[in-house]
């Protein structure tokens, strides 16, 4: 019941994707993925992929990040793909070349070149004025602006979001073993599309901490009731 595209699994027929990317199935940071990719510019038949590989439907949205604390959901990070705004005069290589201050810097498109060409464009493209050209798609980019900000969307989302963000951590949760579920913290990958919905991507055991998840983690913690010898699963191992 949980809303997640569509992907091709090994030694089975793949799901005919129009929209698709190429992923590993071990990997992390978007590193070695490929596309996206139109079925109607390039068939999936044609593109060929390894082993440890598979197709995964492309959905377009905001790239999304929501930090559980058991099923709680406790922060989010939800950043819309990063973009230019032609001018209908300059390609989209000359406008991403051009520094507009002192702080400002020139960014190269050259890992952009699947997401313009899945847009119709190149970076040699002149598209028409006010036209805005996305140029990647994954959750951390070399366009990624540094920020000193704490980003936290989860209370601007809408009911719709918060009450599903409520229902999925309900679900997640069983998939955390029983001993460690009442202190665990999990991020849940995913994209919102512009219709405000959800597509889950995937499950992180291992994630950075986001600041807003520790109150409700020391909440619990030091408000538990519980004996010492019930944390010894806690402790590090004995040193060599």
């Amino acid at each position: 019941g949980l809303r997640a595209p569509r992907y091709s699994i090994p030694g089975e027929e793949p799901p005919q994707l129009e929209n698709f990317i190429v992923k590993q199935r071990q990997g992390s940071f978007g590193q070695c993925m490929q596309g996206p990719f139109r079925a109607s510019d390039i068939p999936m038949e044609k593109v060929s992929i390894a082993a440890d590989e598979y197709f995964d439907e492309y959905i377009f949205g905001r790239s999304t990040k929501i930090w559980y604390w058991g099923a709680q959901a406790t922060a989010m990070e939800s950043l819309d793909p990063p973009f230019i705004i032609a001018d209908g005069i300059h390609s989209l290589k000359e406008i991403a070349d051009s520094r507009r201050g002192s702080f400002d810097k020139s960014y190269s498109l050259d890992s952009s070149a699947s997401m313009l060409a899945w847009q119709g464009w190149s970076a040699a493209s002149i598209p028409p004025k006010d036209e805005r050209i996305y140029l990647d798609y994954k959750h951390s980019t070399a366009y990624d602006r540094p920020t000193l900000q704490m980003r936290n969307d989860l209370p601007d989302q809408s009911e719709a979001i918060q009450a599903e963000l409520q229902r999925i951590g309900g679900i997640l949760i069983s998939a955390v073993p029983e001993s460690i579920r009442h202190l665990c913290m999990f991020t849940l990958d995913a994209i919102i599309d512009d219709q405000d919905r959800l597509w889950l991507l995937e499950m992180n055991s291992h994630p950075m901490v986001h600041a807003s998840v520790y109150p409700a983690m020391l909440n619990e913690m030091f408000h538990q009731k519980t004996n010492t010898s019930s944390l010894i699963n806690f402790a590090p191992p004995p040193l060599q």
